[in-house]
């Protein structure tokens, strides 16, 4: 009888530990799953007709901004990668983190118009988020659409920053 009474109470305080461990599970169940974040932001610019320096690409992160600008001259003694850090604030991140519409960014095409087709310089917007989703959109220089427009213009300005804090560099493309 003993026995039986023990082997109740281990029963019964089992299924009360494992009662109590789904409630949270529960609960989480019950609410919604929170939106990715974003990570990580691209933009680019390229230029196909061109001699120099004519790839930039601006990767910016929480706490720094990195600039490369890349030739596509094969002499890499004349013509070497430039790259630039900088830091970036938490509340300029956060800035360019809210001009993120995800759900706007999400429905837009891959291509607006037809990048680069008479030459025109193409610009390029990735958005790498938590979930390791990415979107990317490409349009002509000044072309951005209204739903990425404002983070484009913010984008070009940080370009346009550390561009000038890039090293002169005049042999290349001559």
């Amino acid at each position: 009888m003993d026995n039986l009474r023990i082997a109740l109470m281990l029963i019964c305080l089992a299924a009360g530990t494992l009662s109590a461990q789904e409630l949270p599970l529960a609960k989480a169940k019950g609410q919604p799953a929170k939106p990715p974040r974003v990570t990580r932001i691209l933009f680019s610019r390229s230029s196909g007709m061109c001699y120099g320096y004519c790839d930039a690409q601006l990767e910016v992160e929480s706490g720094e901004a990195t600039l490369l600008n890349h030739s596509r001259d094969k002499d890499t003694n004349k013509c070497p990668d430039l790259r630039v850090r900088g830091d970036l604030s938490g509340t300029h991140w956060k800035e360019l983190v809210q001009l993120v519409d995800r759900e706007a960014l999400l429905a837009l095409p891959d291509r607006i118009g037809c990048p680069g087709c008479v030459d025109e310089v193409i610009e390029s917007l990735e958005v790498r988020f938590s979930n390791h989703t990415k979107k990317i959109v490409q349009y002509n220089l000044g072309s951005a659409p209204k739903e990425i427009q404002s983070l484009s213009a913010r984008l070009a300005a940080l370009l346009a920053k550390l561009d000038r804090e890039l090293p002169p560099i005049t042999r290349c493309g001559q």
